[in-house]
């Protein structure tokens, strides 16, 4: 059974077709954004040391 939404429209939710091309996107697009949200967590110790270092100079510097 496919995951099409009922705001699709209905030529999308009646084909058997575009309905498979639908939730191919849609599990792609999934990844896509799996992978884009591990790559931003990794990146968090270093946005989190570039935040301090530039909290510390803006100390030193008031």
């Amino acid at each position: 059974m496919t995951s099409i939404p009922l705001h699709a429209p209905y030529e999308v939710r009646r084909s058997k077709v575009l309905a498979a091309a639908y939730d191919q996107t849609h599990l792609r697009l999934k990844v896509e954004v799996a992978r884009n949200e591990c790559a931003i967590e990794a990146m968090v110790p270093e946005l989190c040391a570039i935040v301090e270092r530039a909290v510390k100079r803006s100390r030193r510097a008031n």
